[in-house]
């Protein structure tokens, strides 16, 4: 898509790591719709919250089992997701105060090389 914005920010090869964003305040994303970061920060801690409690379970594609429950994968790990406090820089890239970002650890090399390829771009709060 034309107007879409990189939502990769940092990624460590080494460790086979990368930050993205999740969402950002005040932007329409590529669905037309927008969050205010009264939102995104209650968005955020209940993702937080959900995944700590093991209701949320890391996930490839939206892909769900026969009984229409999302299928957990081993593929990645999330090791953190918060909001930024302030506005800052990660990677090369400025990131607006109230955003959403997500670190994730690759562990599966053919999910990574896709990543690497460009064939994944991303996270989705889907």
């Amino acid at each position: 898509m034309q107007n879409m914005k990189s939502i990769i920010k940092a990624v460590d090869e080494l460790q086979k790591e990368a930050v993205f964003i999740v969402y950002e305040p005040f932007t329409v994303d590529t669905h037309g719709e927008w969050m205010s970061d009264k939102t995104i920060e209650a968005a955020c801690e209940s993702f937080n919250k959900s995944l700590a409690d093991g209701v949320l379970v890391p996930n490839l594609f939206h892909s769900k089992n026969e009984e229409g429950k999302y299928e957990s994968t081993d593929a990645f790990v999330i090791q953190k997701s918060w909001v930024t406090p302030v506005e800052c820089v990660i990677g090369e890239t400025p990131v607006k105060e109230g955003t959403w970002l997500t670190k994730v650890k690759f562990t599966n090399d053919v999910l990574w090389d896709y990543f690497l390829k460009g064939d994944v771009k991303g996270v989705s709060i889907g």
